[in-house]
């Protein structure tokens, strides 16, 4: 399992903001709770599970590639609900540097589409996570796009060769 986070605080409001606007998409903003920018808060905040298939080169194996995002908000805490969930089940393009673990995957759907960017090193893949909606819920409102935060997984459970 790894974590999308902000900064060092465990409340950002800029983080929070974000991932609002990524899950702007299907969900309106007041809809969605406070969020922890913390990737060690043990009751609000972004985790996700991903498997990125690599061939020998290092491209992606976009078929065999998904990720399943989950935002746990401060109602899914207090009220003992279901996270918030987004998943895509087929990566659209990606590609990792064998030599250096500089790499980058994307993974699309009719919503819009996720970007994580980053290396693998030291049996992590850590980097940035940029999304770009193709549709909103917000009246009178333009689909967003930006940074969604850092993020870091463990290559063990991520990355397949």
């Amino acid at each position: 399992m790894g974590t999308i986070f902000g900064a060092n605080s465990s409340y950002s409001p800029t983080f929070e903001q974000n991932i609002k606007s990524f899950l702007s998409a299907t969900t309106l903003p007041q809809n969605v709770g406070t969020i922890s920018s913390s990737p060690n808060d043990p009751t609000t905040g972004v985790r996700f599970q991903a498997v990125i298939k690599l061939d020998q080169s290092g491209r992606v194996v976009l078929e065999s590639s998904k990720i399943s995002i989950k935002i746990y908000d401060s109602f899914v805490a207090s009220q003992n609900l279901d996270p918030i969930s987004v998943t895509i089940n087929k990566a659209s393009e990606g590609q990792f540097n064998t030599q250096t673990g500089m790499g980058a995957v994307t993974f699309k759907d009719s919503y819009g589409e996720i970007r994580f960017d980053g290396q693998v090193l030291n049996g992590f893949f850590k980097g940035s996570v940029t999304y770009t909606n193709n549709a909103t819920v917000v009246e009178n409102a333009s689909a967003s796009s930006g940074q969604m935060g850092q993020f870091a997984i463990a290559t063990c459970g991520a990355i397949q060769k």
